[in-house]
């Protein structure tokens, strides 16, 4: 969570920053208490200036030894910013006060941090028993569910909101629709957001909630717009800037989506999130070159990311230098993937064989392909998996025969493959098997068939009506 609930960088933080640069210029000098310090490191901080806020911070601690505020905050820049858990720790040994409530924040988000969702929710529930002022408690509640939801534990969060009593809380409810969201329950996410911002219409937070909301539901021209809301709210919200880079790059806006990309990246320049979204954008645009190196440059982070970050990475390398025909290169990096254990062996066999098609190595694509059915857990899947590769490389007649090997697949609940097999319908002329799987295709992975159709077709058909408007027009071609 952030060190405040609600940084406020009103008229009183603003001018309490002023006495404290003139106090610290030789002007008459002033007492500032260890809140208000932390409060001025914060308020640097924000705007861009590490330096003085580190340089503040310091000030406090030798000024105030075991104050919690300083110690705290200095300690979750360290544990956070600059991903030394180690050091961060040591930091707060140093705090005299462990009953502090910003110290029981720090200790149970390292926890969270460190992958023990657990042990943060038995640490903050023991907390709350033996620790936190009953005065505080309402609060405490709060603060705890937001954090949990921002790690990503849903279930975890709304167990903690079920504890609170604050139900006509704005703060309540825009947790209750972020929750919502990440369940799935998007209709009722949106309606919680939209009527808090009727109350509210100059919440960035809240503009971004919806637009996140209007992604899930692929409503993106809607998700432009409250992006947009948000950004003239505050003009470098990078939460505002990444979900308008998406929507655009989403609607097939690459060029757009590019230049909130960039700006995301200038803002946050050591998130490698941003140099990944770069390079997929450049890859859809066909500048692999371009895209490559963004990848690289990503994968120059790597220490500074998480595991799953990390390997996306490396298979986006891959799969680029794939498609550059470096199959040898390529090879490097899946074995990094795989090495990740976040790619199962299948799938990366499944990928050398990828690789050493583009490279024109039919036979030791085939061998790849082989290994990947046989160490698959589901065989089928494996198989499917093998006939998109070769659809996509052009063997049309190989990826054809698989298909037809799988069986019951055409009337399977599977939803990936079938827009591969009516392609290689298509390109062999079996043109009533490719009209029955294309049917198949739209309904149940409109994004895979535009993938393959989608130039085929005027921009104001939707993939969805594939189908019908190849069945009305009998002069259609691929």
């Amino acid at each position: 969570m952030p060190y405040f609930d609600n940084f406020d960088e009103g008229k009183d933080l603003k001018s309490l920053v002023k006495q404290y640069e003139k106090s610290r210029k030789g002007g008459p000098r002033m007492f500032f208490d260890a809140d208000e310090l932390t409060d001025i490191a914060e308020y640097y901080y924000e705007k861009g200036r590490p330096k003085d806020a580190y340089d503040t911070l310091d000030y406090a601690i030798n000024l105030f030894p075991g104050a919690a505020e300083p110690l705290t905050y200095r300690a979750r820049l360290i544990a956070f910013e600059e991903k030394d858990i180690d050091r961060a720790l040591r930091l707060t040994e140093q705090i005299n006060d462990k009953s502090n409530v910003e110290y029981i924040y720090l200790m149970g988000e390292i926890m969270l941090e460190e992958n023990r969702p657990d042990d943060a929710d038995a640490y903050f529930r023991h907390q709350m028993k033996t620790v936190v002022d009953e005065d505080d408690l309402a609060d405490y509640i709060l603060d705890v569910a937001t954090t949990m939801m921002d790690y990503g534990h849903a279930d975890l969060a709304q167990s903690w909101l079920s504890l609170s009593d604050d139900t006509d809380l704005p703060d309540y409810h825009e947790l209750e629709g972020r929750i919502a969201m990440a369940k799935g329950k998007y209709e009722e996410s949106e309606k919680i957001f939209e009527k808090l911002l009727d109350d509210n219409p100059f919440s960035s937070n809240l503009w971004n909630n919806l637009a996140s909301t209007q992604i899930k539901t692929n409503r993106f021209a809607d998700s432009i717009n409250s992006s947009d809301f948000s950004i003239a709210l505050n003009p470098n919200d990078d939460n505002a800037i990444l979900n308008k880079g998406y929507s655009l790059y989403s609607l097939g806006q690459y060029e757009e989506a590019l230049k909130y990309y960039e700006r995301y990246t200038e803002l946050l320049p050591n998130d490698i999130s941003g140099y990944a979204l770069q390079g997929d954008t450049y890859f859809s645009m066909g500048n692999l070159e371009k895209a490559l190196e963004l990848f690289l440059k990503a994968e120059s982070f790597e220490d500074n990311s998480d595991e799953v970050f990390v390997s996306g990475i490396y298979k986006s390398i891959a799969e680029t230098l794939a498609y550059l025909r470096r199959p040898e290169e390529a090879n490097k990096y899946i074995d990094k993937l795989q090495a990740t254990g976040k790619c199962k062996e299948s799938e990366c066999y499944i990928m050398r064989g990828d690789a050493w098609l583009r490279g024109d190595k039919y036979f030791m694509a085939a061998e790849c392909f082989k290994k990947a059915m046989l160490s698959a857990d589901d065989f089928d899947e494996a198989a499917i998996m093998t006939a998109m590769a070769f659809c996509d490389n052009g063997y049309y007649e190989v990826a054809y025969k698989i298909f037809c090997t799988i069986k019951g697949y055409v009337n399977s609940d599977k939803v990936y493959g079938f827009a591969y097999y009516a392609y290689c319908c298509y390109k062999l002329g079996k043109q009533n098997k490719f009209i029955r799987l294309l049917e198949k295709a739209c309904k149940v992975n409109a994004d895979e068939t535009e993938d393959l159709f989608g130039n085929s077709f005027p921009a104001d058909v939707l993939p969805q009506n594939y189908y019908n408007y190849v069945v009305n027009h009998k002069d259609w071609k691929l």
